[in-house]
This record gives structure tokens, sequence and C-alpha cells, in this order.
């Protein structure tokens, strides 16, 4: 056997051994991007509880809160008036812009 063949031998060998690790590299990086995925759902949807129990904490107790949540139940309640206010801000923007349209 030649120097060159025992060299290409050694480098189709080396080749060979990188294609694997890239290729199990390749198989890690989708396991993880699909686990994080899967995370970041789970995430979400521990959110969406928690926000509706708070939110059903809130309406139960609004009238009566506990001294401990008074901080909170009160910007809630400006948030809600901010809400109401915008709201109606756009409703006579909308009805002004049709008004116009009409003239």
């Amino acid at each position: 056997m030649s120097a060159f063949d025992e060299k290409f031998g050694e480098l189709k060998n080396s080749a060979k051994e990188l294609g694997s690790r890239i290729g199990k590299g390749a198989q890690d990086l989708g396991s993880a991007a699909s686990t994080k995925a899967k995370l970041e759902m789970e995430k979400a949807k521990l959110k969406d509880i928690y926000a509706e129990l708070g939110s059903l904490y809130y309406r139960e107790n609004k009238d009566t809160p506990p001294f401990e949540y008074s901080d909170l139940f009160e910007r809630i309640e400006k948030g809600e008036q901010a809400v109401a206010d915008y709201e109606e801000i756009i409703d006579k923007n909308l009805k002004n812009l049709k008004k116009q349209e009409q003239s």
C-alpha cells in the first residue's frame, strides 16, 4: 500500500467520523430546539393559568380585598378604568369618522 493510499484511507476515516459527529450534533440540536419549544409552550400555559386564577380571585374579592393585596387591587382598578377611558375615546373617534364620511 502506498503512502498516498494510507493518507487517503486516514482522511476517509476522519471524514466518516466527522460526518458521524455532525449528524449526532444535528440530532442533539434538533432535540434541544424541540424541547425548548415544549418548555416555552408549558410556560405560556402556566402564565395563562395564573392569570385565570388571579382574575377569578380578584372578581371574588374585589369588594373586600385582603390588606396584603390592596395595592394590586388598586392597580387593577386603575388599569380597568384606563382601558374603559381608551375604549371610550376610540368609540368617539370612530363615530366622528362615520359622521365625516356621511357628510
